[in-house]
């Protein structure tokens, strides 16, 4: 049995997204934001994986400018993301931080809201949430709420990435 020819469309920018995702982890993120600008560049949006495969690629860019601080390009990729999937965990999460990062804590608390109303039975995923809101209403002046939400992200053993503590 030969490729997917599916595969077989997709195969210049899934290098392009591999390299991306190994610049990610190694914290290379400018050359993994510009690896997924060439993957994202090279999709026929004619294809019937166009939206799938530009939302798992704009995901991955969002996070490399997340971890730039280029929080406004972050942004803009995670609302690309959600307008292909409107519950896209990551690209809400992502999102939040961005705008935690940029001080919109109105619009950050809400998408760390929806991740929490979404995602009920992850406590990776609920700590990581916790942690982040509580973030937010720390800045809000709401201590309790904030101190309430941290101790649980605590408690589900969720630790942040250096740079977002």
């Amino acid at each position: 049995m030969g490729p997917d020819p599916a595969d077989r469309e997709r195969q210049p920018g899934l290098c392009y997204a591999a390299r991306g995702l190994a610049y990610f982890r190694l914290g290379q993120y400018q050359q993994a934001a510009a690896d997924y600008d060439r993957a994202i560049a090279t999709l026929d949006p004619t294809s019937a994986r166009y939206d799938a495969t530009l939302r798992d690629y704009a995901t991955n860019r969002g996070a490399s400018y997340l971890c730039l601080g280029r929080y406004d390009l972050a942004i803009a990729d995670c609302d690309l993301v959600l307008r292909l999937d409107p519950v896209h965990y990551t690209a809400l999460e992502n999102r939040g931080g961005a705008y935690l990062k940029l001080g919109k804590y109105a619009d950050s608390l809400r998408d760390f809201n929806r991740v929490l109303e979404m995602d009920t039975k992850n406590k990776d995923n609920q700590g990581e949430a916790l942690y982040y809101r509580g973030q937010v209403q720390e800045k809000l002046g709401l201590h309790d709420l904030a101190k309430k939400d941290l101790d649980k992200s605590r408690e589900l053993g969720f630790k942040p990435m250096p740079g977002f503590e």
